[in-house]
């Protein structure tokens, strides 16, 4: 599985709690624009699973769905333009 990688300010980090590796696979599926649905599908877990993995790293995070698709989405700029 692809990794996603996101540019966080360093005083950001300090305070991260750090993710479950279920928890990374399922926000770069749904960071790559993948609805529930084929995250669920595509490791084998419930939909409602889905949902508690995002809400539970977004939670650690401390961050909502629009903020950490902005921030990809920042990153992605970021990467592509070295």
């Amino acid at each position: 599985m692809q990794r996603i990688f996101i540019r966080i300010e360093p005083e950001y980090t300090r305070t991260q709690k750090k993710l479950s590796k279920r928890e990374e696979e399922v926000l770069t599926l749904f960071l790559l624009e993948k609805s529930y649905r084929d995250i669920a599908e595509e490791l084998n877990i419930s939909v409602s699973s889905v949902r508690e993995y995002i809400n539970r790293a977004l939670s650690k995070l401390s961050m909502d769905k629009e903020e950490l698709k902005k921030l990809y989405k920042e990153s992605s700029s970021y990467n592509t333009s070295k």
